[in-house]
C-alpha cells in the first residue's frame, strides 16, 4: 500500500466554475480559515508571543514552553493572567474612549488571545495527561499477571470476583473486539 492511499479526496457535489475554465468544490459550510488573517489581531498575537520568547524560550525546537504545561497549578496560573489582563484591556479601552489615548506598554488584548489558548492547550493537555493515566492503569491491570490469553485471565479475574467493568479502558474500540480475540485464544 502506497502511503497516499489513505487518503480521499472529498467532493461535496456542489461545484464552482471559474471564467477561466478552473472548477472547485464549494466552500459552504466549511471553516474559514482564512477570516483570523482579517483585522488586526493575528499581527498582534503573533508579535506578542515572539516577544515573550525573550522571557520564555522555547522548550525545544518547534515547542513554546508553554505548550508542555498540563497541570491543575498551570491552569490555575493561566486563568489568573487572563482575568488580569481582560481587566487590563477593559481599564485601556475606558482610557481610550474616554481621552482618545492608551497609556498600556503591554498589548493586553493579543495577552487575552495568548492566555485563551494557553488555557485551551492546558485543558487538552490534561485530558491527554490523564488518559495516560487511565491507559497505564488498565496496562498493568491486564498485563501484570502471567497469563497466556486474555479469557484465562477473565476467568481468573472472575473466580476471584475482582472482573473489570466491560473494557472501558479502549476507547474507540467495540466491546466484541476483546470477545473475538479471547476467542480465537480459545481454539
Amino acid at each position: 500500500m502506497v502511503a497516499t492511499d489513505k487518503f480521499v479526496v472529498t467532493d461535496t457535489g456542489n461545484k464552482k466554475e471559474f471564467s477561466t475554465g478552473m472548477v472547485r468544490n464549494s466552500n459552504a459550510n466549511k471553516v474559514r480559515y482564512d477570516h483570523l488573517f482579517r483585522g488586526p489581531m493575528f499581527k498582534r498575537w503573533a508579535a506578542h508571543t515572539w516577544k515573550a520568547e525573550k522571557f520564555y524560550p522555547d522548550a525545544a525546537p518547534q515547542v513554546s514552553n508553554w505548550q508542555l504545561a498540563e497541570t491543575v497549578e498551570e491552569l490555575d496560573r493561566g486563568i489568573e493572567s487572563f482575568i488580569g489582563h481582560v481587566v487590563d484591556y477593559m481599564d485601556s479601552l475606558y482610557e481610550w474612549l474616554q481621552t482618545g489615548v492608551e497609556s498600556s506598554k503591554e498589548d493586553n488584548a493579543a495577552a487575552v488571545y495568548f492566555n485563551i489558548n494557553l488555557i485551551e492547550n492546558i485543558k487538552l493537555n490534561m485530558a491527554k495527561k490523564k488518559q495516560r493515566e487511565l491507559d497505564k492503569a488498565n496496562s498493568e491491570l491486564w498485563h501484570d499477571a502471567p497469563f497466556e490469553n486474555l479469557a484465562s485471565r477473565r476467568r481468573a479475574q472472575e473466580s476471584r470476583g475482582d472482573r473489570p467493568p466491560k473494557y472501558p479502558h479502549l476507547p474507540g474500540v467495540p466491546a466484541n473486539w476483546l470477545s473475538a480475540v479471547e476467542i480465537a485464544g480459545e481454539l
